[in-house]
């Protein structure tokens, strides 16, 4: 079933929270708010460099509002000197996308094989980004073309969004040969 998601927010620094022992049910509500009101059935929230805050924004979710919308834990990293998101999705399963790309470099030193997605759009970097190299890198290494707010203000989460099943990210993953938690 496709659903409409955000794969790429900041949403607890948009909030003002680094520390994660604010996270609670009442900034996960402002999430759960933001969210619904952009019509989205769920967001990865990926915090740079802190796979908690989803984590627990996901627990918080389940425990207090009903599993009212999706949480995807997820972080942006640093891999091979270039910003890379983690997704962590259901059965150990962890799907990596590069965000923003707009370097005219990337081809030559970046692996390509750790990856199973890539922006296409993206609210922060739009102007800067050379879709049809995109879709040509998309297309080299069967990446899927992704759209996400990368939002750092909860008023741009959704801003671009994804219609998309999740299990077919899962199966990109399982069947994708280099693809195993932690390998990056």
């Amino acid at each position: 079933m496709k659903i409409k998601i955000d794969l790429h927010t900041h949403c607890f620094e948009a909030i003002g929270i680094f520390s994660p022992e604010s996270v609670t049910p009442l900034t996960v509500e402002k999430i759960i708010d933001s969210v619904k009101r952009k019509g989205l059935d769920g967001i990865a929230i990926t915090e740079h460099y802190e796979s908690y805050f989803g984590f627990v924004a996901q627990k918080i979710v389940a425990e207090y509002f009903d599993n009212q919308v999706l949480i995807i834990p997820g972080h942006e990293i640093y891999y091979r000197r270039r910003h890379t998101v983690e997704l962590f999705l259901p059965g150990n399963t962890v799907f990596r996308f590069l965000p923003h790309p707009m370097d005219d470099q990337i081809e030559n030193d970046f692996d390509f094989g750790k990856l199973h997605g890539i922006e296409i759009n993206n609210s922060q970097y739009n102007q800067s980004m050379d879709k049809p190299r995109i879709r040509a890198l998309a297309e080299k290494h069967n990446l899927i073309l992704l759209s996400n707010s990368d939002a750092h203000n909860l008023n741009d989460v959704g801003y671009y969004y994804n219609e998309i099943d999740l299990d077919d990210l899962i199966n990109r993953v399982r069947h994708h040969t280099e693809s195993k938690v932690n390998d990056c």
